[in-house]
């Protein structure tokens, strides 16, 4: 007999266990003859599921990247694999935020204690005021529901804020070098202060930007974001601050933040060149974080797609973000059985 419930976890999910009315995320739908295999997301993980073409009878359903429903089934083990066997489904208007697509609280607070060592090192009196009025809890807990972007890196809630972090981290460190190791020749320095305070905000026109459409479940961009584009709105954003509380920042200095910003955000597609050393170091470092980003998140995608009770397990899978294949397992040698003869005689 099997247990009944009508609200679980798949990390608990066991073996025989029925239910009824779970949300969750369908999505990597591929057909099987009379069956349609895919996936099931809640906020704990993910778990394989099994649909009889027969029972859809939406047909909207079919098809799709990724839509939230609410199933009925039982967690079965079949032919060695343990899948989630649909006895009903249906659209859901719930909001589910997948497990491996949430900042923890400790690594929020690792990303925002360095923010605010940033703050503390920053001493231009305008800079400074303008960045205390952005960095506010709210802000933060805005940063941690928004993705950097919604085409290349940080794609997650939260992903806003691992971005402004690292890259600040970035922009430290190999600003810093690189002016430990000038060549004597040319070289020089980096005003820290705009540097720092460009990358600081670079994201805060995420904040009207984007918005949670939560009938599909999903980040979408504003009719401000989609009219104006990013940059266009940042700028605006960062106006209004100055202006509300006549901060001291020049119109040189503003216009000064705007070029770093305007040659950096977005991988520079807005038209605007660097015209300083400080613009072309954040682009630079904007473009390490999404390039590594976005490999890392396509490595772990396919990794999981590779491994565990589905998948086959091949070496490498092509990835459609990186247009590449790229390395997701290694399958161990069988031993060389003539060598292994040749030994034992």
């Amino acid at each position: 007999m099997s247990n009944k419930n009508t609200t679980f976890d798949f990390d608990k999910l066991e073996v025989g266990t029925s239910v009824e009315g779970k949300d969750a995320i369908l999505s990597a739908q591929r057909e099987e003859g009379e069956f349609i295999r895919a996936t099931l997301t809640d906020s704990t993980g993910e778990i394989p599921c099994t649909i009889n073409k027969d029972l859809i009878k939406d047909f909207s359903l079919v098809g799709v990247t990724e839509i939230t429903i609410k199933v009925d089934g039982v967690y079965i083990y079949k032919s060695g694999i343990k899948t989630f066997l649909v006895t009903k489904l249906e659209k859901s208007d719930a909001v589910i935020h997948k497990a491996n697509e949430t900042l923890s609280p400790e690594r929020i607070a690792y990303y925002t204690d360095w923010l605010k060592k940033v703050i503390e090192t920053i001493h231009h009196p305008g800079y400074l005021a303008l960045i205390r009025i952005i960095f506010t809890e709210d802000f933060v807990k805005k940063l941690c529901t928004l993705p950097a972007t919604l085409a290349t890196g940080g794609q997650y809630p939260g992903g806003a804020l691992q971005m402004t972090a690292t890259v600040l981290r970035f922009c430290a460190m190999v600003g810093c070098d690189y002016v430990r190791f000038e060549n004597g020749i040319y070289s020089k320095g980096f005003d820290f202060d705009a540097l720092f305070t460009a990358a600081f905000i670079q994201l805060y026109g995420n904040v009207t930007y984007y918005y949670l459409d939560e009938q599909q479940n999903k980040i979408l961009k504003t009719a401000n974001g989609l009219n104006s584009g990013y940059y266009a709105t940042l700028s605006v954003e960062l106006k209004k601050l100055i202006m509300e509380n006549t901060l001291p920042i020049t119109d040189a200095e503003f216009s000064f933040l705007l070029n770093i910003l305007g040659s950096s955000v977005r991988n520079g597609r807005n038209g605007v060149q660097p015209v300083s050393a400080e613009g072309a170091l954040l682009r630079a470092m904007n473009a390490a974080f999404v390039a590594l980003d976005t490999y890392n998140s396509e490595y772990d995608r396919l990794t999981k797609k590779n491994t565990g009770d589905y998948g086959e397990n091949a070496p490498y899978l092509y990835s459609d973000r990186l247009d590449a294949y790229i390395v997701v397992g290694q399958k161990k040698e069988e031993p060389n059985k003539e060598k292994g003869k040749e030994e034992g005689e």
